[in-house]
């Protein structure tokens, strides 16, 4: 149990010295895409003024607002996305751990060599970890101001699966319930996060138990999510099977005339490739 508790914490200390090593020397640099708009039009302090209106993403805005007028600077924004960023790896880890040593359980029953299943499972929580706090896409997500909103529905995301897992691992009924609340505040700071609830349940394979309770637990999640689901789909059912990005139609004929494909679908996914190369 110590070694256990040893290599978490060595691991959340590498996670937080590589991640600062990695961001830290760029809080300087410049504003860019939606920033820019964000912050030399003074929106941001809009957002400062606006708690909540269950409409999903105010949030994440009211904290860009808020520290924008209480720091007055771009770089303490950035400070507080890496916080996020790192409390969101740290999450990762302890959630990959838990649920690694449960299935590697399941999966070398019988054998009485627990601490070599523990050790293993941290080990591989850690590289997931790692690979997630460094990967280029989390770390432009973390960079990107406008997308605090990504930053703080993946950690409530992660709280919510850390929450449901223990409701099963530990037999905590009222688990479930913040399992659920941590769903609303995770759809609620960014709509992508709306189909969670299924990727919660997926994971309830992995306890025994009563099969009944289970899924008598699982129901009730279901239940107590589906009201954030259904208001958050109603509050952006304009970006759902629309088409949201109108001066895309006078440039996607250019791009795929550039493409030299065979195939209108194959030209459409390169062109989506070389947009966001492009941009990125």
């Amino acid at each position: 149990m110590k070694n256990r508790y040893r290599l978490f914490v060595v691991s959340a200390l590498v996670i937080i010295i590589c991640s600062s090593l990695l961001y830290i020397p760029f809080l300087h640099n410049a504003v860019i895409f939606d920033d820019h708009g964000l912050f030399t039009s003074l929106e941001v302090f809009d957002y400062a003024q606006t708690p909540f209106d269950f409409r999903p993403r105010t949030f994440p805005y009211l904290s860009l607002g808020l520290i924008q007028v209480l720091f007055g600077s771009i770089e303490a924004n950035r400070v507080v996305s890496l916080i996020l960023h790192i409390f969101c790896a740290w999450m990762l880890f302890a959630l990959l751990a838990s649920l690694l040593t449960q299935a590697l359980t399941f999966s070398n029953a019988g054998s009485s060599n627990e601490k070599q299943v523990a050790t293993k499972a941290v080990c591989l929580a850690f590289i997931g970890a790692m690979w997630f706090a460094l990967n280029p896409v989390a770390v432009y997500g973390a960079g990107y101001l406008a997308q605090r909103t990504i930053l703080f529905a993946t950690l409530f995301s992660l709280l919510s699966l850390w929450f449901y897992r223990r409701a099963f691992a530990e037999n905590r009924t009222a688990d479930v319930i913040t399992a659920a609340l941590f769903y609303f505040a995770a759809v609620f700071s960014k709509e992508h996060a709306v189909m969670l609830p299924l990727a919660s349940v997926a994971t309830t394979m992995l306890y025994g138990g009563n099969t009944r309770l289970n899924i008598k637990r699982a129901a009730l999640f279901l239940m107590l999510c589906l009201p954030s689901a259904i208001a958050v789909i109603i509050a952006k059912r304009y970006v759902v099977g629309t088409a949201y990005e109108h001066d895309a139609v006078s440039l996607t004929p250019l791009l795929l005339h550039n493409l030299p494909l065979q195939g209108s679908s194959g030209k459409l996914w390169m062109a989506s490739v070389a947009t966001q190369a492009g941009l990125f």
